[in-house]
């Protein structure tokens, strides 16, 4: 079974496909890692030299590749993999999908602490930060929201969410 963790940027998807493949034995991936190996390029140089619309076209390439090389997956997605194209009906297709939800006050905070490695936060100045972060997330919630299960990352722990991965299997 493929599994898909979904969310903003700073949601902790990374993070916690390494937790729960640890947990459930199931392998995972960082979907943005993998693009940056095979690319031999980091995401912000590729945002830089490609621009975003060519990006989200490696994006989905690579999602579709990685999918299909396995069928027994845990993918930690990057925040807009869902958003464009038809990734999350591909994802909804051939797996189950995961938004792990977390307040945006707690984004915020931790995006604020990472604005330079991010290639959409790079430009925002930081007079505009809050707002413009803001109108991003509440445009990719609705999208994020269509995942098969919504995960209240707030009073998440490992076990409980390895679990939710099991129930599925």
């Amino acid at each position: 079974m493929r599994f898909f963790l979904t969310g903003f940027m700073g949601c902790g998807k990374s993070f916690w496909a390494k937790k729960l493949s640890i947990a459930t034995g199931i392998l995972s991936f960082d979907l943005d890692e993998w693009i940056e190996s095979e690319e031999q390029c980091s995401i912000a140089n590729l945002f830089a030299e490609k621009g975003e619309t060519n990006f989200r076209q490696i994006e989905k390439e690579y999602l579709h590749s990685l999918t299909i090389q396995n069928s027994n997956m845990l993918l930690a997605c990057g925040g807009g993999t869902p958003c464009f194209a038809d990734n999350l009906e591909w994802m909804k297709k051939i797996g189950t999908v995961f938004y792990l939800q977390v307040p945006f006050s707690i984004l915020e905070n931790r995006l604020l602490l990472e604005k330079e490695t991010r290639p959409l936060l790079k430009t925002i100045s930081p007079d505009n930060f809050k707002q413009e972060l803001k109108t991003l997330f509440v445009s990719r919630e609705a999208i994020y929201k269509q995942a098969t299960e919504i995960i209240d990352m707030e009073c998440m722990d490992e076990i409980t969410f390895a679990n939710k991965i099991k129930s599925y299997v």
